[in-house]
Order: structure tokens, then C-alpha cells, then sequence
């Protein structure tokens, strides 16, 4: 029993360690090449989405550059930031514009506002948020900084969105060289997790994952307060609330490039991450999977292994124990047989060892030796039949055969000639529980059956045919179990077939393994081929290995062209030493300066053509220190030219801007000058009217008077008694009475015109002395309604009163406000005959607007700006002639602004003219 101790212990422990290392072998690289994977696709997938967040940023930058040239906008702006009168109506202009013009261009805008210089916003779609002061947000100061910003998401409790992020602009006027405000588009930050999950959602609103991310993978984005900003595919409250502290969110931000590793996510579950900074925004795009997703096949197939390999050992301890039996049961049979001849009995044969050679050749010599003895000791063995021997050793091998027949766990049949069966293994009676009598001689499409239908494809007969091994695989339809049968020929010495061994192996396991590899294969293959960028992958000899679509566009070489040609065939002839170069060392040192990084480089094409390309790299171990290396490249030629058309451009407009700047230099000096002579011309005008109307008023007053006084006396007293029987008498007193009167009249008109010139001009000069006094405006149209209400009858005119009840008091000067509307009547009455005119005024959100509305001929538009300049006047009274000094509507218009409010007037020719101002409350 030692010696069998030994021979099982040095049998079974080197089989044993090699199938042990063997297995452990296998699944460690299974396990290495199955994450490897993981990650590339987990990489690509952030890549993408980096991408797309680019482009999805990127026009909503472009769509606020195009709001912010809006010539409409920055005028309205620009108007506004004047603070006149007009600063209101501007405001509710450009607030129409922005809610029916611009909001609507974009679905994902919340609100549009534009803020001046302080930060005040001037206007908005939302008009609540007018008047708010946005200049301690960092978007505004950024903005000024750079010229446009793009702002982290927030959440704000007035957004029912409860989220948003900011894309601003600068507003230039005068060719991009004075900036009069920015403009700031809203948006809602939700838009964002469409980006990533393309809109898709489940019946239950959760977030799912596209094809290939399973049950447990998502792609989300952190902030640079590690907090998620889209959604969860798996907690509801995640999106704005999560703290996301990983591992590779930390470390991401640390070294601002990225990370690939295993680490708990922020749910504390193990998981198979890689994350990327996204410098732009000062994010981090984070793609994960759970471990045991991941793993779930490499699990599988580490039981797999693990049923193997025990499998394995059992039938290896089987083979041991029955071949140690057989040696020293040999051994036992050789020292009885020496004991034996030790005692000189040499009657007893020795045991056939024709399957241990040492042992037969030891055997061998033992009974040459009892047949030399038995000679010797006159023995007569040829009484020994060779027929009993024979049948012997038969019965011996036939045992050894079965237990070796019947270990095989694959189930096995043997068949004849006429493909009967004529034996079977032990694994085929576990499985079928068929009676071996019941067995014999039927052919195998009655055994091997489901329901009834044979599955046997006849293979025996094709193997009979051929005389070589013949291989199937179906599907069971009853267990759905995929079944792999083999059939070997058994050949006689003449190579005549007389049977078949047939084997049955169930591979539905591996089968399984096979297709899950195959998916995930064509998983990565799909990212790859439809990615934007192009991806290319090389070995360590510079081979191409991977070889995507838009590779294919960029260079022009398909995939059957350039799979497995050296790499160097797309690289310029200037790049190709130092390619080989940097290979080499980092074959030899591990040292690389390009991986990592994005460099600017150039390709060349098929056609030999060099196109700017960005290109990123990486390198994967594959094992036993060998290397693949991937390149994403970015196809850089729309950018390089319009960079180059865009330095081109800008040379000619600075060379215009200069030519320009000389033109508008020389024609300013001449505008100077020419403005100087007309401030001195307009000063000399001014000192000239104000000296004559007060030179000119004294003795106009004094002939007014006299005048007056002349014409009274020679009424009362001087014509009553002069007799007009003489006609030549009458006809000179009605002359003289006709001259005086148009003297009066006309130096009244003239005094009229003094005032007028010496009113405007304290007016315009600030020497005016303003009352202040609670006004009410209805008073003031009664009045002023009372005091040209002579005039009425003269013109044959009807006037209307049309005052808004309760309309609240005013602070002004009431003789001022008065002289307005008197005037405005009074111009009304001179240009309507048997009309009306309506002297209306209402409250019109924070202005007092009052109105004189005529019947008369109108005005024609092109006279509407100029009627309010000194001397100017259009169209002619009801009386056939011009009235009026034309100063009245000028002072109506210094008044009015004096105010804060403004005067216009809306006319068409036939159809009256409505004169209209405002009074700031």
C-alpha cells in the first residue's frame, strides 16, 4: 500500500497544480479582456456625449450671438440707456419684440432680458423682472469680461422648472467698438438630461439607458459642487439634490483630465466607471456599470470552469487510483511469485502485463526463469491451455475498457454497419433510462427523439459515406438545449467501414458565453463605427486594427483598403520619423508625451492631400506587455478655414477701419469747423433776436398804444361829426378806419411774435422760472376750454370735453401747462370750419395723456417732425391763409419735455389731425 500512497501522490499532484493554474489562468485573462472591454465602451460613450454637449452648447451660444446682432435690439437698447422721455415706451417696444420675436425661436428658453451697463435689466419677456439689478450675478460680470459667458445650472424657487443656466452676450453698436448693454438667454436646465437620454423615458417617467447599458448602466453629469445636474436613472430626487463625492468624481477634478476604475458609486454599490472633465463648463461626465452586471458573464464562467475543473480532478483521481491498482496489484502478483521461487515453487504463472511494459519485461524474465525451472525440475506445463489464457486477457481488457467507456460524461453510442446501436455509455442510460436489453439493435432516430420528431440528421450516414468524422449541431426543441454530435468511423484493415461511435455533447452553456461575447463585440463595434470623431486603433508594429466610418471620411481609405497596412500610410512625411521615434520609446521605457492629450497635428489623405486633424490618444495593456493604441481624431478643416477666412476678412475690415478712420477723422475736423461757425452764427442769431425783440418791444408797445388810442377817438368823437354827405368824405373815413384796424392788428401779431421769440428763448436757455403746485387736469381743459371759447363762434366750430373721471392731481406750473393746451385748440379751431374739436384726456398706465382732436384737412406726413420747429407751419387756415407766428407748437414741445413727457401728432390729409402729449405721474 506505500508504494500505491507514492505513485497516486506524484500522479495526481502534477495534474492537479497544471489544471489548477490552468483554470485560475484562464478566467484572470477572461476576467482582464471582459473589463477591458467594459471601459472602452464605457469610454466612447463619454466621448460621445462630451461631444454632443459641445454641439448642444455651441448653438445655444450661436442662438444668443444672433439675438445680440439684432439691429432692433441694440437700437431699442441704446434708446433706452439715453433716460429720456421716451425711456418707457422704448422699454415696452423692445419687451413685445423679445416675448413675439425671439422667445418663441427656442423651446427651452424660460426668459430673454437685456441689462444695460450697471446691471440693471431694462427689459425682459417676464416684466415683472424690469428694474432688477443683475450686476452682482457672476454671469454679468464674466460676460463684460469675455464678451460671452455660459453659466453653471442653478435652481431658483420662480422657475417651476426649478432649474436654468444662463447664456449671455455683450451688445456693441458702432462696429463691435462701444458696448451698451448684454443680453441674457434663460434656459431651462432639464434640457440638458435630453442630451444625454435622447428624450427617452419609461411609462413611469424614470430615465432609462439606450440599447447595450443593461440593467445597471447610466450616464449623468456633476457640477463642480459634485452635484448631479441630470437625471437619474434611478432615484426620482437625484437631478440638482444628489451629492456625487466618488472616487473618480474626485479624482477627475483633481487631475482635470480623467479616470477609469472600479469605485462605489454614489448609491455605495460597486461599479465600473470612467469619468471625463469637461473644461468648458468645469464638469464632470461620469459613465457607470454595476460590478455585477459587468462581471456576470466572467461569473459564469468562472462556475463553469470551477464544474470543469472538479469534473476533471475526479476523473484524473479515477484514472489514478485504477492505474496505481493495477501497478501494485502487479507488484503484489511479482513477489508472491518471488517468494515463491524463494520456497522453489515454480508451478504458480505470473500475471499478463501487456499494458505496463517494465512490468511485462520483469514478467517476462520470471517466466523464462519458471520455464527453465520447470525444465529443470522435469515440469510438464504444456498441460496449460492457450485458449483459457487467451480468454483471460480478453475478459481483463474488456473490464478496463468499460470503466474507462463508462467514465466519459458525454453521452456515447456505438453502432454497426447498418447503424445499429450495440452498445452505450453509462451517461447514456442516466439520461434516456432505457433497459440495455431494450437497447440492442435499434437504430438511433428510435431513441433520439423528442415528441416525434427525429433529430437525427442521419450524420451516420454521411460519416459511411465519406469515412471521415462528420460534425451537427441542432437546437432541442423540447429542452431548448443546443446539442453538438460528433460521429467517428470505425475502418477494418482494408479501411471497410463497419460501424460508427457516436458522441453527444450539450454546449448550451457555451453557446450562451459565445453569444453574449458576440454582443458585446458588436456592441463596441457599433459605438465605434458610429461615432462623430473617427477612432483608429493600431498594434505595436503600427498595423491598422480598428478602422471606423468617419476615419473613412477624413482619409478616404475604406476599412478593406487600409485593415492591417501600417499607419504611417495617413501620416505626413514630416510626422513619420517622430511617430516611429515616440513608438519605439515607449516600447522600450513605457514614457509617452502625446497620450493623454490632444494635440493639433495634420493627416494625409488618400489622394495625398494634408488635412488639420485633433487627435487624442490612449493605449490599452492587451497582456505579457503588449500594446494596442487608440487615436481619436477630429477632422479640424471647416475650422482652420474659417479661421483662415476669418483672419483674411479681418485684415480688410482693419485696413477699411483705418481707411475709414482717416475719412471720418478728416470730414470730423470739417464737421467741427463747420459746427463751430453755426454755434457762432446761431449765437450772433440769438443775441440778435433777443436784442431786437427787446429793442423792438418799447416802441411797438408805444405804437400799439397810440395807435389804439387814435382809433377810439376818431370813433367817439372825430367821424360822428363829419358830415359823409360827400361820398369822396365817407369813402376816407372807411379807408382810414380799415388802415388803423389792420394796424392794430398787425402789431398785435407782431407783439404776439416778440413774446413768443423771448419765451422760447428763456425756455431753451434755462431762465424760466417754474411754479410748482398741484395741478388738476381737468381744471386746467375747463379753463383753457373758457378762454378760447370766443373764438368758437368766429370759426364756426363745436368743442368737446372729454376728461376721464378721477383722474389724480399733477405737480406743475399751471399757466404753462395752460398755454399748451390753449395753443393746441386754438391751432384746431384755425384749421376747422363747421367741425368739431374734442379735448380728451386719460390715465394710460403711468402718464397723463391728453389729446385735441380735430375734423379739419390734416397734415401731410411728411410734415409731422418739422411742424414742431421754429417757423414752421403746414397748410392753410380755414381763413385761406397761414395764421400764427409759428412758434407755438416749438414752446408747446419745450414745455411738455420740461416734464418728462413727450407731444406727436397722427394726421392723414381729409381726415383730421389728432395732437396728443403726455405727463409723466
Amino acid at each position: 500500500m506505500f508504494i500505491k500512497n507514492k505513485i497516486l501522490f506524484w500522479f495526481l499532484f502534477p495534474s492537479i497544480f497544471i489544471a489548477t493554474v490552468t483554470t485560475v489562468f484562464c478566467y484572470l485573462h477572461t476576467s482582464k479582456v471582459v473589463r477591458k472591454n467594459i471601459f472602452d465602451q464605457l469610454e466612447i460613450a463619454v466621448f460621445e456625449l462630451q461631444n454632443n454637449i459641445e454641439i448642444f452648447l455651441s448653438g445655444k451660444q450661436g442662438r444668443t450671438a444672433d439675438f445680440s446682432s439684432d439691429g432692433f435690439i441694440k437700437n431699442c437698447t441704446e434708446e433706452i440707456a439715453r433716460k429720456d422721455n421716451m425711456r418707457e415706451y422704448y422699454t415696452n417696444v423692445l419687451n413685445n419684440h423679445l416675448v413675439t420675436s425671439k422667445k418663441p425661436l427656442d423651446s427651452d428658453i424660460l426668459e430673454v432680458f437685456v441689462t444695460d451697463l450697471n446691471g440693471k435689466v431694462i427689459s425682459s419677456t417676464d416684466a415683472g423682472q424690469v428694474g432688477r439689478d443683475v450686476s452682482g450675478e457672476t454671469y454679468f460680470s464674466e460676460t463684460l469680461k469675455r464678451g460671452s459667458y455660459i453659466s453653471d445650472i442653478h435652481s431658483h424657487p420662480d422657475y417651476k422648472q426649478n432649474a436654468y443656466f444662463d447664456v449671455s452676450s455683450v451688445l456693441f453698436i458702432k462696429g463691435g467698438q462701444v458696448s451698451i448693454g448684454i443680453i441674457v438667454n434663460r434656459y431651462n436646465g432639464d434640457c440638458l438630461s435630453r442630451v444625454i437620454h435622447r428624450g427617452i423615458k419609461g411609462k413611469s417617467w424614470q430615465v432609462t439607458q439606450p440599447d447595450g447599458w443593461g440593467e445597471t448602466g447610466e450616464m449623468y453629469i456633476v457640477n463642480n459642487n459634485k452635484v448631479m445636474i441630470t437625471e437619474s436613472r434611478f432615484a426620482d430626487d437625484a437631478l440638482y439634490n444628489q451629492v456625487v463625492d466618488t472616487e473618480g468624481v474626485r479624482a477627475t477634478f483633481d487631475n482635470r483630465s480623467g479616470m477609469a476604475a472600479i469605485y462605489l458609486d454614489y448609491k455605495d454599490v460597486p461599479v465600473l466607471g470612467v469619468s471625463k472633465y469637461f473644461e468648458v463648463m468645469d464638469w464632470v461626465i461620469v459613465a457607470s456599470k454595476h460590478v455585477s452586471e459587468a462581471f456576470a458573464s466572467i461569473i459564469y464562467l468562472r462556475n463553469f470552469v470551477i464544474i470543469i475543473g472538479a469534473t476533471s480532478i475526479i476523473v484524473i483521481v479515477l484514472v489514478a487510483v485504477f492505474v496505481s491498482t493495477r501497478v501494485t496489484n502487479s507488484i503484489t502478483k511479482t513477489s508472491e511469485v518471488t517468494r515463491n521461487i524463494s520456497k522453489r515453487d515454480v508451478e504458480k504463472p505470473v500475471m499478463d502485463y501487456r499494458s505496463l511494459d517494465d512490468l511485462k519485461k520483469l514478467g517476462e524474465l520470471i517466466n523464462s526463469e519458471l520455464h527453465k525451472h520447470r525444465q529443470a525440475s522435469s515440469y510438464d506445463i504444456r498441460s496449460i491451455k492457450s485458449d483459457d489464457l487467451l480468454l483471460f486477457k480478453i475478459k481483463r481488457s474488456s473490464e478496463e475498457w468499460t470503466i474507462i467507456f463508462d467514465a466519459i460524461p458525454d453521452i456515447i453510442t456505438i453502432h454497426d454497419k447498418n447503424y445499429k446501436i450495440v452498445r452505450a455509455n453509462k451517461a447514456f442510460y442516466d439520461v434516456f433510462n432505457i433497459d440495455e436489453k431494450q437497447l440492442y439493435g435499434k437504430k438511433c432516430s428510435e431513441i433520439f427523439r423528442c415528441s416525434d420528431t427525429a433529430l437525427h440528421k442521419c450524420s451516420l450516414v454521411k460519416c459511411a459515406g465519406s469515412l471521415k468524422p462528420e460534425y451537427d449541431e441542432y437546437d432541442d426543441p423540447i429542452t431548448g438545449e443546443t446539442i453538438l454530435l460528433l460521429i467517428y468511423p470505425l475502418l477494418n484493415e482494408e479501411s471497410v467501414f463497419q460501424g460508427a461511435i457516436r458522441q453527444q455533447k450539450n454546449i448550451t452553456e457555451k453557446k450562451k458565453v459565445d453569444e453574449k461575447m458576440k454582443r458585446s463585440e458588436m456592441f463596441s463595434e457599433n459605438l465605434i463605427e458610429t461615432a462623430h470623431d473617427a477612432i483608429v486603433c493600431i498594434d505595436e508594429d503600427g498595423s491598422v486594427r480598428v478602422w471606423n466610418h468617419s476615419a473613412e471620411k477624413i482619409f478616404g481609405y475604406s476599412k478593406s483598403e487600409i485593415m492591417g497596412k501600417s499607419i504611417t500610410i495617413i501620416i505626413p512625411e514630416k510626422y513619420k520619423k517622430k511617430h516611429e521615434e515616440g513608438l519605439q520609446r515607449f516600447l522600450q521605457t513605457g514614457q509617452a508625451r502625446m497620450i493623454g492629450r490632444s494635440i493639433e497635428v495634420f493627416g494625409k489623405t488618400k489622394e495625398g492631400v494634408e488635412v488639420p486633424i485633433e487627435l487624442s490618444l490612449s493605449f490599452q495593456n492587451t497582456g505579457n506587455n503588449r500594446y494596442n493604441f487608440t487615436g481619436i481624431i477630429r477632422d479640424r478643416t471647416f475650422e482652420v478655414n474659417a479661421k483662415q477666412q476669418l483672419s483674411e476678412k479681418s485684415n480688410k475690415l482693419e485696413e477699411y477701419s483705418q481707411a475709414l478712420e482717416q475719412k471720418v477723422e478728416s470730414r470730423t475736423l470739417a464737421l467741427r469747423e463747420a459746427n463751430k461757425k453755426l454755434q457762432e452764427s446761431d449765437q450772433r442769431k440769438t443775441e440778435f433776436l433777443s436784442l431786437a425783440s427787446h429793442e423792438l418791444r418799447t416802441p411797438l408797445a408805444a405804437v400799439l398804444g397810440f395807435a389804439t388810442v387814435i382809433n377810439s377817438r376818431l370813433r367817439d368823437f372825430i367821424f360822428p361829426n363829419v358830415r359823409t354827405d360827400d361820398s369822396k368824405v365817407a369813402k376816407s373815413i372807411s379807408k382810414v378806419q380799415s388802415d388803423l384796424d389792420i394796424i392794430i392788428l398787425e402789431g398785435r401779431r407782431l407783439t404776439d411774435l416778440i413774446n413768443d421769440l423771448l419765451d422760447i428763448e428763456k425756455i431753451e436757455s434755462g431762465e424760466t422760472e417754474w411754479k410748482t403746485e398741484h395741478i388738476s387736469i381737468a381744471d386746467i381743459i375747463k379753463r383753457a376750454i373758457a378762454l378760447t371759447s370766443g373764438s368758437f363762434v368766429e370759426y364756426g366750430v363745436k368743442l368737446i370735453s372729454d376728461v376721464e373721471d378721477d383722474l389724480p392731481e399733477i405737480v406743475g406750473d399751471k399757466n404753462r401747462l395752460e398755454q399748451v393746451v390753449i395753443n393746441l385748440i386754438s391751432n384746431a379751431m384755425k384749421f376747422t370750419q363747421n367741425g368739431f374739436v374734442t379735448c380728451r384726456a386719460r390715465k394710460i398706465n403711468h402718464d397723463i395723456v391728453i389729446s385735441v382732436i380735430d375734423t379739419g384737412g390734416g397734415i401731410p406726413e411728411v410734415d409731422h417732425e418739422k411742424i414742431f420747429d421754429r417757423f414752421k407751419q403746414s397748410g392753410t387756415s380755414t381763413k385761406g391763409k397761414q395764421k400764427g407766428t409759428g412758434l407755438g407748437l416749438p414752446i408747446c414741445k419745450e414745455i411738455v419735455k420740461h416734464y418728462g413727457g413727450r407731444i406727436w401728432v397722427e394726421s392723414e390729409p381729409g381726415k383730421g389731425s389728432t395732437f396728443s402729449f403726455t405727463l409723466p405721474l
